[in-house]
């Protein structure tokens, strides 16, 4: 079985949860919002799929502020 391992936590998926870096992404959207822009890198560990997802640095609040400027 997949596992997602974000920010220190193993989630495990369905194989059809995991077939695609957008069906990750619609799966875990809900309850991780940030995963929208993150990255996705697959490996095969001990005949487990591991799927770690890094979330992609941003500027944090008052972003529209910045836009107007």
């Amino acid at each position: 079985m997949p596992v997602v391992i974000l920010e220190g936590q193993r989630i495990p998926l369905t194989p059809e949860q995991s077939a695609t870096d957008e069906s990750i992404v619609n799966t875990l959207l809900p309850f991780y919002p940030d995963v929208a822009n993150a990255t996705i890198s697959r490996k095969v560990v001990d005949a487990e799929e591991h799927i770690e997802i890094v979330k992609k640095v941003g500027t944090k609040g008052n972003s529209n502020l910045i836009k107007l400027l």
